[in-house]
């Protein structure tokens, strides 16, 4: 089992930061390509939000990130104190629908929602705690 986690505020300057630590926690576990690839676009996707929707215009908070493997299980959790909001909620989208019809919004939840197995969101003391399942065999 390998544990590692980082700590950032939740600001845009920290996205390279962020792929880093994917990058060298994928390199370190040997990830097979395709897991590498939904580790870094998930975390992406769900860090950008919690950046750019998660805190009042003007304020900063921090982002935690964990990834966990354990065996052929890699969990990935996601803190912040941002407002509450919770992804597993929102609604699928027709990917189907022309792109000028479709609604703005909710493309990359739905990739997160496709690429990870699991996905669980709760709210405890005021903090939002996303985690994120994939199997590596």
């Amino acid at each position: 089992m390998s544990l590692t986690q980082i700590t950032t505020s939740s600001t845009l300057s920290v996205l390279p930061q962020i792929f880093d630590f994917c990058a060298n926690f994928a390199s370190a576990e040997a990830l097979p390509d395709d897991k590498r690839f939904a580790l870094e676009v998930c975390v992406e996707e769900i860090v950008t939000n919690i950046i750019k929707y998660g805190y009042p215009e003007g304020t900063e908070g921090p982002i935690t990130i964990k990834l966990d493997r354990d065996g052929n299980r890699l969990t990935i959790h996601i803190e912040d104190e941002g407002v509450a909001f919770d992804p597993t909620a929102t609604d699928e989208v027709d990917i189907e629908q022309q792109l000028e019809d479709r609604p703005i919004g909710g493309l990359g939840i739905h990739m997160v929602k496709k690429m990870m197995a699991e996905i669980d969101y709760q709210r405890i003391n005021e903090r939002n705690l996303l985690t994120m399942v994939t199997f590596l065999a």
